[in-house]
C-alpha cells in the first residue's frame, strides 16, 4: 500500500470518535494500515468496513490485531478472511 494513499484512508477515519487529530498519532494509524493492507484496495476495503461497523477511530494496536486466517475449513486456500478482534473501548 502506498503511503499517500493510506494517509488518504486514515483521513477517512476523522469522522469518527476518538480520532487522533496529532501529526505523529495519525502517523502510527498510517504505517499500522501500511503493514496490514496487501494491496490499496484491501487498505480501503479495511476502512471501509471500519467505517461502517465502528463509532469510534481504530488504534494502531486494533490494525495490527488484524489477523489472517485461512478458510481452510471450508476448503478455500487460496483465499483469506480478515478479522479483527477489536472489542471496543475498555470500560
Amino acid at each position: 500500500m502506498k503511503r499517500f494513499f493510506a494517509l488518504e484512508q486514515v483521513q477517512r477515519l476523522s469522522g469518527l470518535r476518538q480520532f487522533p487529530f496529532e501529526r505523529a498519532a495519525q502517523n502510527e494509524i498510517v504505517i499500522a494500515l501500511m503493514e496490514v493492507a496487501e494491496s490499496n484496495e484491501h487498505g480501503e476495503s479495511i476502512v471501509t468496513d471500519w467505517i461502517r461497523n465502528h463509532d469510534e477511530c481504530p488504534t494502531p494496536a486494533a490494525i495490527y490485531r488484524m489477523k489472517r486466517k485461512k478458510a481452510s475449513s471450508a476448503g478455500v486456500d487460496s483465499h483469506a478472511l480478515w478479522i479483527c478482534d477489536y472489542k471496543g473501548p475498555k470500560q
